[in-house]
């Protein structure tokens, strides 16, 4: 993850109240998740990030990548609403309150760069088309 990752992030985390704020800018320092899935969606332009939390995935995927589309689906209505917050003006990012097992995960179509779709959900579930 790159300074500049880390830079937009703070400045988009100073949004909100102050526990997600020093939450987010731990979590992304400290779990290694984060550098691997941001290498492993890197052409993806279609994502559904299952169990999105407060949004952080989809925040630094939409800081990368413009073009991307991402939903963060999360059931916990109160993270949902935190994750609205924290992405609002983010291009392409969009938070869907809801059950990740029921979730519309669409199909994998492959596009001219060559990149399709990706779910992802970190651990518990993965996949991806490309």
């Amino acid at each position: 993850m790159t300074s500049s990752d880390l830079g937009a992030l703070s400045a988009r985390l100073k949004r909100l109240p102050g526990w997600y704020r020093h939450y987010g800018w731990w979590k992304v320092r400290m779990d290694p998740v984060y550098p691997l899935a941001l290498a492993h969606l890197a052409e993806a332009r279609e994502i559904r990030d299952l169990g999105a939390g407060m949004g952080l995935m989809a925040a630094l995927l939409c800081q990368r990548s413009p073009g991307v589309h991402i939903t963060a689906i999360e059931w916990d209505a109160r993270k949902a609403d935190v994750a609205r917050k924290f992405l609002e003006g983010l291009s392409g990012a969009e938070v869907v309150a809801g059950d990740a097992r029921r979730a519309d995960l669409g199909t994998c179509r492959r596009t001219n760069s060559g990149s399709g779709c990706a779910a992802a959900s970190w651990p518990w579930r993965r996949e991806a088309c490309s």
